[in-house]
């Protein structure tokens, strides 16, 4: 920032105008003695003038109040001013002494303040006026320069990035460290990036003008967050939309779509993907657009009726796997699909999701195991257990062979012959058997479907 000088002493001293001589060399002053900011020039020939002062000022004196060469009456004075926070005092000569006191000197020289000589023909309120003229100037320069910063930041924010473009201008301005925490305290963007460090988060605070900049670009913070939630919203709608019309089979629409949107869908074949919608919340979401925007026509995603749906091409699924790594969250993946077989893509992932067990449960690896292995579930033994249970408890309380033989039976395809001779009894015996079992069972294992659900019942391993 480009302003004018601040009112300092060292300011006031390089005044030619004015011609003001410190008296003290800046080795034997307290550091950045000469750097403050002087708030006000105030003059006083009062042996204690401090009940009349206020802090951050320059006191000016012609030094009728010291009556004799008394060194302790000019250390107290001194030191009085030094306490109540005068930052310099200036001593008008040629009007009660000639010169600078030596004990004046050396009182200042002991408390480390400034001194400097006032010279006759410079009156004190030049002095004065010259510093309220330097604290008008930087005002004035404080408030062009905050004009300025609005209305640069004002710029950045219509950017298309525009909240990091005008986080970016803010740092610029102010020439700092800026970042933007979320409710929950979190970090949600930073300029420049990585750099906060110690010394930055103790700096010191802002001026009004810095503040009213920082207080500008809040609000526009907010509304451009409010704006970003708006079109998120939006974004997921459409995606929405897209998968919709993805699930008619009939691609034409959502390509089109997709084209303009993120550069296209993957290409065919694809792998289709779905997970609870309630895995990884919004940071998910953030990190598939982050994804997708790497590399797009990739990697398309939305939420459906059967959760959060993905399709990635098939020779990139890698995608999946980090996602799951990543989020900690299964995913239930078809089998290769092109777009017109996407819906029943779809209902395939939502088996292996359901009948799964792993981080990423694959259509075809379940497939693979046959239409039994789907029994080897909560609801299946359930079931079985039910169709069972009859006979079990027979064999339990009466002792008898009911189950096995039943079972034995089936596997010879209700061969009375073929099942006696593999259970080493009669073929009466079975026979007698298997209507007991019937009756037990409430149910006629003549027909084939009777028979084919007590055998599939029979093949689910139970506790």
């Amino acid at each position: 920032m480009a302003l004018t000088d601040a009112p300092t002493l060292r300011a006031l001293l390089a005044r030619r105008d004015l011609q003001l001589q410190a008296a003290l060399p800046e080795r034997e002053l307290e550091p950045g003695a000469l750097d403050q900011p002087i708030r006000w020039v105030h003059n006083s020939d009062l042996i204690d003038p401090t009940p009349f002062l206020s802090d951050g000022l320059v006191l000016l004196t012609t030094g009728t109040q010291f009556h004799d060469d008394d060194a302790t009456v000019y250390r107290d004075y001194v030191h009085r001013l030094s306490v109540r926070g005068v930052l310099a005092l200036g001593f008008g000569t040629e009007v009660a002494r000639t010169g600078l006191p030596p004990l004046l000197v050396d009182a200042c020289v002991t408390a480390r303040m400034p001194l400097f000589e006032v010279p006759y023909r410079t009156p004190f309120i030049a002095v004065a006026r010259a510093n309220a003229e330097a604290i008008a100037a930087e005002a004035y320069a404080r408030r062009s320069w905050a004009l300025a910063a609005q209305r640069a930041i004002a710029l950045a924010a219509l950017r298309p990035d525009g909240l990091t473009a005008t986080l970016a201008e803010l740092a610029r301005q102010l020439g700092t460290w800026v970042g933007l925490f979320d409710a929950a305290g979190v970090l949600a963007n930073e300029h420049p990036a990585g750099t906060l460090d110690d010394a930055t988060m103790a700096s010191g605070e802002l001026d009004q003008e810095g503040r009213g900049v920082v207080t500008a670009v809040i609000a526009m913070a907010g509304l451009a967050l409010e704006q970003n939630e708006g079109l998120g919203r939006a974004r997921a709608l459409l995606r929405t939309g897209v998968l919709q019309s993805l699930l008619s089979d009939d691609p034409t629409l959502a390509e089109r779509i997709a084209q303009e949107m993120w550069g296209g869908l993957p290409p065919a074949p694809v792998l289709v993907a779905v997970t609870d919608p309630a895995a990884g919340g919004d940071a998910l979401t953030e990190w598939l657009e982050l994804r997708a925007d790497e590399q797009p026509g990739r990697l398309f995603f939305a939420i459906g009726d059967a959760g959060l749906v993905l399709v990635a091409a098939a020779d990139s699924p890698g995608v999946l796997e980090d996602l799951s790594a990543q989020f900690e969250t299964r995913l239930g993946v078809a089998e290769p699909a092109d777009y017109d077989g996407f819906s029943r893509a779809v209902q395939e992932a939502e088996v292996a999701l359901a009948r799964g067990i792993g981080p990423v449960s694959r259509f075809g690896e379940l497939a693979a195991s046959g239409v039994l292995a789907a029994l080897d579930s909560e609801t299946g033994r359930a079931l079985a257990r039910a169709a069972v249970e009859p006979l079990r408890e027979h064999d339990e309380t009466e002792g008898t062979a009911l189950e096995e033989t039943v079972r034995v039976w089936l596997e010879h395809d209700a061969r009375y012959d073929a099942a006696a001779e593999a259970l080493g009894v009669h073929r009466h015996t079975v026979r007698a058997r298997v209507a007991l079992a019937q009756r037990l069972l409430g149910t006629d294992l003549g027909t084939f479907r009777a028979r084919a659900e007590l055998w599939a019942a029979l093949q689910v391993p139970l506790a």
